[in-house]
C-alpha cells in the first residue's frame, strides 16, 4: 500500500548544511556541516563547520570557524520533492 500524500516528513529548520566558497571564484566550494554560529557583531557572524578536504592527502575531516560571508545554507527536503512546502 502507498503511503498517503499526507505521511511526509516535517520540513527542517534550521538549516545546517552549508556550501564554503573557497579562495577562487570558480572553485568547487566544500560541502559543510553547520556544528555552531557565534555572533561577531549586530551585522556579522561566523559559524563552526565540519568538512572534507579533498585536496589533501587522505581527504581529512577538518574543523573550521568561517565568516559567515563565504557559507551559504543548503536547502533540504527530505520528501524529495526540491520545493519547501511550509505554508502548504
Amino acid at each position: 500500500m502507498n503511503p498517503s500524500r499526507r505521511d511526509r516528513w516535517p520540513d527542517f529548520d534550521p538549516v545546517r548544511l552549508v556550501l564554503v566558497q573557497r579562495g577562487y571564484r570558480f572553485e568547487q566550494p566544500w560541502q559543510g556541516l553547520l556544528i555552531d554560529v557565534r555572533r561577531q557583531s549586530s551585522t556579522r557572524w561566523s559559524g563552526l563547520v565540519v568538512y572534507v578536504d579533498e585536496r589533501a592527502e587522505g581527504r581529512p575531516v577538518i574543523q573550521r570557524w568561517f565568516d559567515g560571508d563565504v557559507l551559504q545554507p543548503v536547502k533540504v527536503d527530505p520528501n524529495g520533492a526540491g520545493v519547501s512546502r511550509r505554508g502548504a
